[in-house]
């Protein structure tokens, strides 16, 4: 993804990754995944 100054909560991050590169997460898997990352 390119840099962009806007934040996302999960839900909105789902919905973009949908659209914009066809990927599948839910918003909760998301959430999963950020906070292993810390």
């Amino acid at each position: 993804m390119r840099q962009e100054e806007r934040t996302y909560n999960s839900q909105q991050l789902s919905q973009k990754l949908a659209k914009e590169r066809n990927v599948h997460l839910s918003a909760d898997r998301i959430r999963q995944i950020l906070k292993k990352r810390g």
